[in-house]
């Protein structure tokens, strides 16, 4: 990956990081503040629901930044360390997460407070969609990092305990 391109990548990791701190620190308390007087029945979930949004976030946050560090290591050439293992099992593990919070808040609101709406539906099915092909996307770099350090060392992927399972 040549310099312009990845310095294009990190303009856009760095706006994604910054829209989505300004989510977590505004726009989610100050929505659930407004939804919680609109429906005063509901407002006792209103700390525990932006709680888990805001903790949704940060893993997105947390897989943002192990996406830079990335960035950072893709030069032509240079060999493929663990520490850019390390990195790609962050971003899948805070993907992972992120999606599950998704799915466990999706199901509490429907199941259990059996409330809810299409466009509810919508936004929590968006983000377990898009939490879950981003999970899948970072268990797939892990497996080629896997499988690259595997042959620049002249070993299988498998030999050296990091499976290409993906």
């Amino acid at each position: 990956m040549n310099r312009p391109v990845r310095v294009q990548l990190r303009v856009l990791l760095v706006l994604m990081f910054l829209l989505i701190l300004l989510a977590q620190a505004v726009l989610f308390p100050t929505m659930g503040a407004e939804m919680a007087a609109s429906f005063p029945e509901y407002a006792h979930l209103l700390v525990p629901y932006v709680s888990v949004v805001v903790c949704g976030l940060a893993c997105v946050q947390i897989a943002v930044l192990a996406a830079w560090c990335l960035v950072g290591m893709t030069v032509q050439g240079r060999p493929v360390t663990p520490r850019a293992l390390a990195c790609a099992t962050v971003m899948a593990a805070a993907s992972g997460t992120a999606t599950l919070l998704a799915v466990l808040l999706a199901w509490h609101l429907f199941e259990v407070v059996q409330q809810g709406n299409p466009a509810t539906l919508f936004g929590l099915g968006s983000a377990v969609i898009t939490g879950t092909a981003m999970t899948v996307m970072s268990l797939r770099v892990r497996g080629r990092l896997g499988a690259s350090m595997a042959a620049e060392a002249g070993t299988p992927a498998s030999d050296r305990g990091r499976g290409n399972r993906v």
